[in-house]
């Protein structure tokens, strides 16, 4: 599980800084379908409200060229595998929003869907992973929800210019193992977009 919320993690630094040197030459990632009308997204098996005003992005292309990002080099350290696997590993990603009033902090709120694996850990297991990330754990929390149980992780993570506050909300699902993943740069912001995925959280 821990590739996975590194890589979903890298994304969201790779949406604010547009993948270093090269940002003047990238395109922006483009708006998806995967939003309905009401507001709902759905994907990896799981389905819930997105935040109102945020936007839907094409999370195919959000990993393209990242491997020559600093931010990506750094972040693969950490787990001992090349900025190529890496970008790799971004691939997992399946649903991609951003808060729509920009970057606060410096950094961009964001919450991402991916894959997570197959059985979801205990909680010794689930520390023990985020402290390979570099993070602190703050809480765990089992749920039982529509989707399937759950694991709802709080923790903050430092990066270059400060921490980011994150909730990882990791549900096994008919599909497999998914993670919702919500970086920001307020703890409290963070409780509240988890407390409302949780409470529309159903089965995709």
């Amino acid at each position: 599980m821990t590739r996975t919320v590194l890589a979903s993690f890298a994304t969201a630094l790779l949406l604010l800084t547009g993948c270093s040197g090269d940002s003047e030459d990238k395109e922006p990632a483009k708006a998806s379908e995967s939003a309905s009308a009401e507001g709902w997204v759905n994907a990896l098996g799981v389905s819930f409200k997105a935040p109102e005003g945020w936007t839907v992005l094409d999370a195919s292309e959000m990993a393209e060229g990242s491997a020559d990002d600093d931010a990506v080099k750094e972040l693969a350290g950490r787990l001992n595998v090349t900025p190529e696997q890496f970008e790799e590993m971004m691939g997992g990603i399946q649903l991609y929003l951003a808060s729509g009033d920009g970057a606060k902090n410096g950094f961009l709120d964001n919450i991402n869907v991916s894959e997570a694996g197959d059985k979801l850990p205990n909680d010794t297991q689930i520390e023990a992973e985020f402290l390979t990330l570099g993070a602190t754990v703050q809480g765990i929390e089992r749920l039982e929800t529509e989707a399937g149980d759950a694991a709802r992780v709080t923790y903050d993570l430092p990066v270059q210019d400060g921490i980011v506050h994150a909730q990882a909300l990791v549900v096994e699902t008919e599909v497999g193992l998914t993670s919702i993943t919500i970086s920001t740069s307020d703890a409290e912001v963070a409780e509240s977009l988890g407390d409302g995925i949780v409470d529309t959280l159903a089965a995709g």
